[in-house]
């Protein structure tokens, strides 16, 4: 009797087991409840995009030459042929300078030096008779240099009371007016070279082994945001001891006088190029016990997996180790789960390529700036 019994309860309580979980849920190892208890997160698919790494320096703009125009002898401006915004080729005559008073003086040396010549032959014909002394010969010879010295002088300031453009260029200062009483070396316009601008930039001591003269760079103007493409010209051999910056120049062709002096630029010089990097926002990083890590799904479930970081820009970063194309990365939410937690996932999408492109637009990376491709001519 009581091992019918005992068979019985044992019948009984295989059914109530069976009752509550099926086979089919006992294979699955996880119940319904504890799925609709896993973390939510915001998910997205690494693939690989073209990331470079690049110097990025600020800077101004400038003509490659200027020339200061000014008086070269004492007088009243009678012609002025500097307007500003012109264009003026060089060579051509911008300043003339009253000089009515030096051609008279030089036409006095001119007398007086004819009546010389006069009593020299004279003085030689009466030495012949024994008339005259050697000594009064040697007094007009004096006298007949010194008056032709005189006359030289005058006649060279004569012919600087012309002033020529000595560069061609667009005249950008005019401080002067024709009429008005100008002295020698005091400005009076000024002309500005601008078929090449210059931008000159300041290069931080860290970077100098990156650069080279001959070099591409790509300058945004920051007042149009454009972009056109330069080339590195000069790279100087001594660092400013203030901030330990060497002196940069970078030449870009302005032949269709698109550019301006004095407008503030940035400067791009590449330092590497990646064709395929994996990159992810610098947001999805959460700080390990020993390193950096980034979460990744696999299974439905949390791994952080340490990966280390390359060059970035902004709020993107390279990964040069630890995670690959095809990774699913947790971009939301990673910084409120564990390993190994259960986790419901909701995809984004891909990442970088898309973002970075939206985010920095064709500014980012150097190769790809569709403003400066087709302005590619740069100066030499």
């Amino acid at each position: 009797m009581k091992s019918m019994l005992s068979i019985a309860a044992a019948i009984a309580a295989c059914a109530a087991i069976t009752a509550c979980k099926p086979p089919d849920e006992a294979d699955k190892g996880e119940t319904e409840e504890e799925i609709d208890m896993a973390t939510l997160v915001e998910t997205s698919t690494i693939t690989t995009a073209v990331f470079e790494d690049f110097i990025e320096i600020p800077g101004v703009t400038e003509g490659v030459r200027s020339a200061t125009i000014s008086a070269e002898v004492p007088g009243r401006i009678t012609r002025l042929e500097l307007e500003e915004g012109e264009y003026v080729e060089a060579g051509t005559t911008v300043l003339r300078i009253d000089a009515s008073q030096l051609g008279s003086q030089v036409e006095q040396y001119r007398i007086e030096l004819d009546h010389l010549e006069t009593e020299i032959r004279r003085t030689e014909r009466l030495i012949e008779r024994g008339l005259a002394t050697e000594a009064q010969l040697d007094s007009l010879n004096a006298q007949r240099n010194s008056t032709r010295q005189a006359m030289r002088t005058t006649s060279i300031g004569y012919g600087q009371a012309r002033t020529r453009a000595p560069i061609s260029g667009l005249v950008v200062e005019r401080n002067a007016e024709p009429g008005e009483i100008v002295s020698p070396g005091v400005p009076i316009g000024r002309i500005v070279d601008l078929s090449t601008i210059v931008v000159r930039v300041g290069l931080p001591e860290r970077e100098i082994a990156h650069v080279r003269e001959g070099m591409q760079a790509v300058v945004r103007i920051e007042a149009t945001n454009t972009y056109v493409h330069g080339e590195l010209a000069d790279i100087g051999l001594e660092a400013n001891p203030r901030n330990r910056t060497f002196p940069l120049e970078i030449r870009i062709d302005n032949s269709e006088g698109n550019v301006r002096a004095g407008m503030r630029a940035r400067v791009f010089i590449e330092k590497q190029r990646y064709d395929e990097a994996v990159v992810i926002p610098r947001d999805v990083l959460v700080q390990g016990i020993d390193s950096v890590e980034v979460f990744v799904v696999r299974d439905a479930h949390a791994h952080a997996v340490p990966v280390e970081l390359g060059p970035g820009y902004g709020r993107f970063t390279v990964v040069e180790s630890g995670l690959s194309a095809g990774d699913v990365v947790v971009v939301r939410g990673q910084r409120d789960i564990v390993e190994g937690e259960r986790l419901r996932t909701v995809d984004q999408g891909s990442c970088c390529a898309e973002q970075l492109a939206a985010t920095y637009g064709s500014s980012f990376t150097l190769n790809l700036l569709p403003e400066a491709n087709s302005n590619t001519e740069t100066s030499n």
